[in-house]
């Protein structure tokens, strides 16, 4: 379903998706707004990816709370998974005013020795997760903190979400910087079984921002066999509480050049469907049909041209499977596009040349 306000926004969606055979193309529905939206479904259910309070009386397959709570860094934290070492600051059950709470979050976070992690109870796809190695950005942090992030949480607290705890501060150990992370995706059955659908590698920025992910699909099965054991317990926890559907899960492999049985580190749980998800369902296409080892997921570029001069451009790619546009929004107000794509490559100089030519005509202001 599709919050499109505007024609041209559907008719971006639809080019998209004709892609696919008909069997697998989704309905499209538009809606003027949520308000529309559950006027119009009265007697369906909803599977939602972020909990929304103008949602919660709707049927939903996760009760809001249920899913706020899985998708938590707090509730992870406490979860009792395997997690890097842990201390949580809840502000919400602190007395005092918003600049009193704010004090005891500037001494909280000095506390500790750095490097360390800091996250916030707002956001995802990094955004709330922050990486502190010197003084200055533990004071940046704080400032942060103080003049929007969590003064904005601590002013929106009320006695109908205080016990979410929005405004909980999470502080972690950082495990060893060579230590691989993988971005891993997969399905929770309604019978507590799970489908392993792939383990990818983050692409980060210097500011920790998420760039995309890449997966190497000759890699896989090795993959599997090494984080297998931890996926089921994530699975098992998150049938526990009455979830089912994608799910994803950021898993650190510490000494993983080692140990024989390197120790895995669970630092985010996507309780939703994951950035990387559709490099899983791909393997297929790119790597059994062309021969395509590995393949990548774009972040969200900025280009000023349009989809048919983009198509021109890259036509032979496209023709040959080598990319394949996943969304696309043409801005006729601004002449800008946006565009997520996803490449494929025999290894990793020939995603690399592929992924050099698209980067070459996006703007990065």
């Amino acid at each position: 379903m599709f919050d499109f306000e505007h024609r041209v926004s559907r008719l971006d969606a639809i080019t998209t998706l004709n892609v696919l055979p008909a069997s697998q193309r989704p309905r499209i529905s538009s809606f003027h707004g949520i308000k529309d939206l559950c006027n119009r479904i009265l007697e369906s259910q909803l599977t939602v990816v972020v909990p929304h309070e103008k949602l919660a009386s709707h049927r939903q397959t996760t009760e809001p709370d249920v899913l706020y709570e899985l998708l938590s860094k707090r509730y992870l934290a406490l979860s009792g998974l395997p997690t890097p070492p842990s201390s949580v600051l809840d502000l919400d059950g602190c007395p005092g005013s918003v600049e009193q709470k704010l004090s005891i979050a500037s001494s909280w976070i000095h506390s500790f020795a750095i490097p360390r992690v800091f996250k916030t109870q707002q956001g995802m796809s990094s955004v709330g997760t922050f990486i502190i190695r010197t003084e200055s950005e533990r004071e940046e942090l704080v400032r942060s903190l103080s003049a929007v992030l969590l003064r904005n949480t601590l002013h929106s607290v009320n006695a109908c979400n205080a016990h979410l705890y929005p405004s909980s501060l999470i502080s972690q150990e950082m495990i060893k910087r060579e230590s691989p992370c993988f971005a891993t995706s997969f399905f929770v059955h309604r019978n507590g079984n799970c489908t392993f659908l792939g383990a990818c590698w983050q692409e980060m920025s210097e500011s920790n921002a998420w760039l995309g992910a890449r997966i190497r699909y000759s890699d896989q099965d090795k993959l599997k066999h090494r984080l297998w054991r931890t996926i089921c317990q994530i699975s098992n926890f998150l049938r526990g509480k009455g979830y089912y559907g994608p799910a994803g899960a950021d898993i650190i492999l510490e000494d993983a050049r080692k140990r024989s049985s390197p120790r895995p580190w669970i630092i985010d749980l996507d309780v939703r469907i994951t950035g990387s998800l559709s490099l899983g369902f791909l393997r297929g296409h790119f790597s059994d049909r062309r021969g395509l080892d590995e393949a990548c997921v774009t972040q969200r570029f900025k280009f000023r041209l349009n989809r048919n001069a983009f198509c021109t451009i890259f036509a032979a790619e496209i023709q040959a499977g080598r990319m394949v546009i996943v969304a696309w929004f043409d801005d006729l107000a601004s002449t800008f596009s946006w565009g997520t794509l996803v490449l494929g490559g025999e290894d990793s100089m020939g995603l690399d040349c592929l992924m050099g030519r698209v980067k070459a005509l996006a703007m990065w202001k």
